[in-house]
């Protein structure tokens, strides 16, 4: 099994999931974050925690790194 691999969020279309956002205040990282608990009727990786996250940094902040 691969560590990470990209996950298939249509797969788990249904699911329980739990979500969380964390707002940049200026310019720093922001972040969405999807976890979805081991399920034992899931086809996909049913004894697994998935994890799907996607950063937002600003294009401007970039610049100024």
């Amino acid at each position: 099994m691969k560590t990470f691999q990209k996950v298939d969020l249509e797969k788990l279309n249904g699911e329980l999931c739990y979500g969380g956002l964390d707002l940049a205040s200026v310019s720093d990282l922001t972040s969405f974050s999807l976890m979805f608990p081991p399920n034992p009727e899931r086809e996909y990786f049913p004894d697994k925690y998935i994890f799907y996250s996607r950063p937002y940094l600003p294009e401007e902040a970039l610049e100024k790194a």
